[in-house]
């Protein structure tokens, strides 16, 4: 999974090369029509759990990353209605932060970019990103979202780190059935294992407990019994039922 999904050409903002910049809002995500999972954070996880599943996947650089499930594998998003527009409660902090990112350049040194390619920058209409050569009121509360964003994925990698090192996560490989005959598989992604959870020692569970990680844990759990819930929302591809 790559880190970036919808960001096409990320630039450094400058508040001279960009001092005349405006933001106008889109009426649709579309960016985001062919993402079927995000990267989520701590943070989000009691509000991600009510709508749909989070699991775990491997990054490229063997990494691990709870995600937001969207939808299937080479499918489209699921929670996303015909024109494009989001249709469920809670949009992923990693959607909503679009345009913008943060650029690590170094031990805590971060750079506001954005993505060049978003349809609703221009000079003309819309949200001013600078006056005075200073950030406007909507490029600070822009810059404060990619802050707590960062500061959430801090502690989602700790609280990941402290999963595998328990053990407590198995890859999955699901077949969900539908009522009209459909079936999807649902697998390359990982879930922690309630057998694996009950034998962890009870000194773990209370530092689990004290640092929030079971809170988390839980939310993960119970959000799996919305997977059907996704598959039946989302397009093809499935496959028919055998006969």
């Amino acid at each position: 999974m790559t880190t970036l999904l919808f960001y096409q050409n990320v630039i450094p903002l400058d508040r001279d090369q960009h001092k005349t910049l405006k933001l106008k809002p889109v009426a649709n995500i579309g960016f985001a029509r062919n993402i079927t999972a995000v990267p989520a954070v701590v943070g989000e996880f009691s509000e991600i759990a009510r709508q749909g599943p989070i699991a775990f996947v491997k990054t490229g650089d063997g990494g691990l990353i709870p995600v937001a499930l969207m939808g299937l594998p080479g499918g489209r998003n699921a929670y996303l209605d015909a024109e494009d527009r989001w249709n469920v409660p809670y949009m992923p902090a990693f959607i909503r932060r679009y345009p913008f990112v943060f650029s690590e350049n170094g031990p805590d040194q971060l750079t506001v970019c954005f993505d060049r390619d978003f349809p609703g920058f221009n000079d003309t209409d819309g949200e001013a990103l600078f006056e005075n050569g200073e950030p406007t009121m909507f490029l600070r509360n822009a810059m404060n979202l990619l802050g707590e964003f960062q500061r959430q994925v801090q502690l989602t990698q700790q609280f990941t780190k402290r999963l595998e090192e328990a053990g407590v996560l198995s890859e999955i490989n699901a077949e969900v059935r539908l009522e009209d005959g459909r079936v999807a598989n649902v697998a390359g992604v990982m879930v922690v294992e309630e057998s694996k959870l009950k034998a962890i020692p009870e000194a773990t569970l209370k530092l689990w407990f004290d640092a929030g990680d079971l809170a988390c844990v839980y939310a993960h759990r119970l959000s799996l019994g919305h997977m059907v819930d996704m598959v039946r929302r989302a397009p093809p591809p499935v496959t028919p039922a055998a006969v």
